[in-house]
């Protein structure tokens, strides 16, 4: 009896931990971002089929096309942004 209430007792601590984790990052999101440098926006998300979506995401100047679904996040193309030239 006291093993089942020390994994229940457990599991509750570690899904609060995550609950907890959670709010504070979405709380603090924004001053993230802006310590680490890292500037992203997600542009357009299209549902291709039940279980995948194609998602448009600029990060730092760049744009990618990511494929999301069952197996994860892939990188379908990135493209660079144009280099300025100097005459």
């Amino acid at each position: 009896m006291t093993t089942s209430m020390t994994y229940l007792l457990s599991t509750g601590i570690f899904v609060g931990g995550l609950a907890v984790v959670a709010l504070l990052l979405l709380r603090y999101r924004d001053r993230l971002q802006a310590k680490f440098g890292v500037q992203s926006a997600v542009r357009s998300i299209v549902q291709v089929t039940p279980q995948a979506r194609l998602a448009l995401v600029e990060v730092e100047g760049m744009t990618v096309l990511c494929a999301l679904g069952r197996d994860g996040i892939t990188a379908m193309q990135i493209v660079q942004p144009p280099q300025e030239r100097t005459v």
